[in-house]
């Protein structure tokens, strides 16, 4: 019996996983950034063509060690008197961060605002893991305090848009965030304590790799029904995503114990593809 399904599954072993759709967002911004965005560098991103220049944010000032306030990037080549500076403290694991911000729509601006959680991207390499616009998108406030918890070590891109209530004037900002310390994942690091929890002899048998690895990912990571969170810092922390991070997480996993994987997509779902006995 174990044989046949070898030979139905050899070559591809396919995890369908729930569905996701990439939209255009709201925002105008296309799904999947072609350049990385540097902020407080010379070079400016490229997200789109509208967006090769603009203010640069200045580097980040910082009072007692922990708390920080940088002047955000306004997303335009025309920030049409737009300023944004977020102040925050330094993230730590396990608690949300909250960012507080104090916009300035210029000359044109009525003093009266609004904001809006935009996508977040993680550095190296550049991946989008936060998705504010699938239905339900993301509501504009009047709070100005967002908020984000972070699971990963490393450098961060975070976004939000501020509407002006009485003009309907708005513009998308960015910064950097830098996260480390004690409690975040380094995503190779997990992945590898995960092999070899699961597999303690290593990589034996391709097949029973494949399965034990599919398993730990269905017994410990959750569908996340607001479909935001993409983040394989996420999944591999057993927290809840959308099937970019199931998929994310388990080709981290099987490529911790040497497996070839690719990716599959159609119809708006995600597979995972897994290379076994040369196959």
């Amino acid at each position: 019996m174990k044989g046949t399904f070898r030979k139905i599954v050899a070559g591809v072993m396919a995890v369908l996983l729930m569905q996701l759709s990439l939209p255009v967002t709201s925002f105008g911004e296309e799904s999947a950034p072609r350049v990385v965005q540097v902020i407080g560098a010379d070079a400016d991103g490229d997200m789109r063509d509208t967006e090769q220049e603009g203010s640069v944010a200045e580097a980040a000032s910082l009072a007692g060690d922990d708390v920080v306030t940088v002047t955000a990037r306004a997303h335009s080549v025309d920030p049409d008197g737009w300023s944004a500076t977020v102040t925050y403290e330094k993230p730590q694991a396990g608690v949300p961060t909250e960012f507080t911000i104090s916009a300035d729509g210029g000359p044109k601006g009525s003093g009266s605002y609004q904001y809006q959680q935009g996508f977040i991207y993680k550095y190296d390499p550049y991946i989008w893991i936060y998705d504010p616009t699938f239905p339900p998108a993301e509501t504009f406030r009047d709070s100005n305090v967002l908020s984000y918890q972070f699971v990963g070590a490393g450098r961060y891109q975070y976004q939000f848009v501020v509407r002006d209530t009485e003009t309907a004037r708005y513009m998308r900002f960015s910064f950097e965030v830098e996260v480390a310390g004690d409690g975040f994942i380094d995503a190779n690091e997990k992945a590898r304590e995960i092999v070899a929890e699961c597999l303690p002899d290593g990589n034996v048998d391709d097949y029973e790799t494949a399965l034990v690895l599919h398993d730990w990912i269905i017994d410990n990571v959750s569908y996340d029904h607001t479909f935001r969170n993409m983040s394989v810092d996420r999944a591999l922390s057993g927290m809840a995503v959308t099937c970019e991070g199931y998929h994310a997480a388990y080709v981290k996993l099987l490529e911790a114990a040497g497996m070839e994987t690719g990716r599959i997509e159609g119809g708006g779902h995600v597979w995972t593809a897994v290379k076994m006995d040369g196959k």
